[in-house]
């Protein structure tokens, strides 16, 4: 039964899909500096990994994290990374396939929130949505704890802050990804 499962789990409930999320998300946190576990976390409390009836924007525009990709500095950032953007779904940026879609959540979060110092999600929070942040914060946060529990427990740690990486084993159990792929998050 969907309910008692934790939210990665029922993401890797269809295996080949997760497989193919967790490298793609992998390779967007590393390549723009960001927790995978906060992409993750966006995942699920933007569009419940795309599973939520409520996120037919979400599945038309191939955007994980419902974001907007409007201002000049990501802009720049988009032609100067080589992100792909294929237009707009109802005012939501669209992209032509998930692993872009992903790379544009990664961009999103770095530009306009970590270079910024906005690096727990609360701090995220306040610009991020304009609806009820407190429930987002507690389903990205509990996404979060699930993805990278066993790796706070190693380092003795209650919390991650939004824009430091976490250990491979971590990533391996919450994200599966290819063994070229297994490297630190150095950020």
């Amino acid at each position: 039964e969907k309910g008692a499962y934790t939210p990665i789990q029922n993401l890797a409930a269809d295996e080949a899909q997760f497989d193919a999320t967790g490298q793609q998300i992998a390779r967007a946190a590393s390549e723009f500096s960001v927790n995978p576990g906060l992409m993750l976390g966006i995942f699920n409390a933007e569009a419940s990994f795309a599973k939520a009836r409520s996120a037919h924007i979400t599945r038309k525009a191939r955007n994980p994290g419902n974001v907007k990709i409007v201002n000049s500095d990501e802009l720049e950032e988009v032609q100067r990374r080589g992100v792909e953007i294929i237009g707009e779904v109802e005012g939501h940026t669209k992209f032509p396939t998930w692993a872009e879609g992903f790379r544009g959540l990664g961009l999103k979060l770095r530009v306009n929130y970590l270079a910024k110092g906005r690096t727990t999600v609360a701090a995220i929070s306040e610009i991020y949505l304009t609806g009820n942040q407190g429930q987002w914060r507690e389903t990205v946060e509990k996404t979060m704890r699930e993805a990278i529990e066993p790796c706070l427990a190693t380092q003795g740690l209650a919390s991650l802050p939004a824009d430091k990486g976490i250990c491979d084993f971590c990533i391996a159990k919450a994200l599966p990804i290819t063994p070229e792929m297994n490297q630190s998050y150095n950020i």
